[in-house]
């Protein structure tokens, strides 16, 4: 049901079907009865007519475009509601509209180019991000699979035509993954807040072991856990992954049950996972296979989310600063002020009954 529809149903103009449905019927100029005007809303509202908002958009040249907020689709949804709740809180403070679009890996500039059509730009990413580096990575690339490196392909591919489009809008990345690509990645329009989580991850592996709370099961989360073999890790197999189970509690706790027998054969005491959701199973899992945390076990998360200390054992953990990221840039496109295009946050760590350093 268009505009034009209603009109031609009621027999009058699409002009004055405007009007009223803009509530702009009692413009003395216009000289529409109000009993009209009421009949043409009413029948807009049973035909579910619903504006054109671009096209309003359009129109209106002092209305200022909304902010664009993205997330991607990725395991580790949870950690990121925390800093949707805080950048639109902001938004709304200072009446500011905004469009939330998810987007698979791969295909960022699909929910840029649709932002892009709603005049949007400005946007803030909530989901992690990590610019491809051939150089950097060129080790990595040669032993993929065909599989693998199609999706490689993809994502090079996707990162070319968002460098294209960033030549009219401006991406703040509040979790984004340093160091930058070789060469500096993108140089316009991108802003860099976050970390580097191979140097975390190395650091923190580093400090348990000196310790002696190791050896240490760990998360594929950073890509480069390999590199850390045998020199932190002892060997491949204490790198874990989860079952395919969409639930993120139950394939941690599965994942719990095999690392009980995995222990049996090979020792660990710190479990090391980059997903608090799944630690928390990790956690529940081991408990069951008859193992205590955190006295046999230490179990170490990331993300602190708000059930952290709410889980079956206190879950200590890692807070990536996030949240606080997405707020200031929040506050630089509402308040129109430029910042760093690279800021660099510190990891704040949250400890709990689940793990402890000496």
């Amino acid at each position: 049901m268009t505009l034009k529809d209603i009109a031609a149903k009621l027999g009058v103009s699409p002009a004055t079907v405007s009007l009223c449905l803009n509530h702009r019927d009692t413009d003395p100029r216009y000289c529409i009865k109000p009993e009209k005007a009421k009949r043409i809303r009413a029948y807009a509202r049973e035909c579910g007519y619903i504006p054109d908002a671009a096209a309003v958009n359009l129109r209106s040249s002092q209305k200022q475009p909304p902010v664009g907020i993205l997330f991607n689709d990725t395991h580790g949804f949870e950690r990121r509601l925390q800093p949707l709740h805080d950048a639109i809180a902001l938004l709304e403070e200072h009446s500011r509209e905004y469009l939330v679009i998810s987007y698979h890996v791969g295909r960022m500039h699909k929910a840029l180019e649709l932002l892009r059509s709603q005049r949007v730009t400005e946007v803030v990413t909530l989901g992690y991000l990590e610019e491809p580096c051939p150089i950097r990575q060129q080790n990595a690339v040669a032993a993929m699979t065909p599989l693998e490196k199609k999706f490689w392909e993809e994502n090079l591919e996707d990162w070319r035509r968002i460098e294209k489009l960033l030549e009219s809008m401006t991406v703040y990345a509040p979790y984004y993954r340093f160091p930058r690509p070789v060469g500096g990645g993108i140089q316009h329009g991108l802003i860099r807040m976050g970390n580097d989580i191979a140097q975390f991850e190395r650091t923190v592996l580093r400090r348990i072991i000196d310790q002696g709370l190791g050896p240490v099961v760990i998360a594929r989360w950073s890509g480069q856990e390999e590199l850390f073999v045998p020199e932190l890790i002892p060997s491949r197999e204490y790198i874990a992954e989860p079952g395919p189970e969409p639930n993120r509690c139950e394939a941690g706790r599965l994942l719990g049950h095999r690392l009980a027998e995995f222990r049996k054969k090979h020792f660990f005491r710190t479990v090391f996972y980059g997903n608090d959701i799944i630690a928390s199973g990790i956690m529940t899992g081991l408990i069951e296979s008859g193992l205590r945390v955190p006295e046999d076990v230490g179990v170490l998360g990331f993300g602190n989310d708000d059930l952290c200390p709410c889980m079956r054992v206190p879950l200590s953990s890692f807070d990536s600063g996030t949240a606080g990221n997405a707020v200031k840039a929040v506050r630089a496109i509402v308040e129109h002020k430029a910042i760093q295009d690279e800021v660099h946050s510190d990891f704040q760590y949250f400890e709990r009954e689940s793990f402890r350093f000496k």
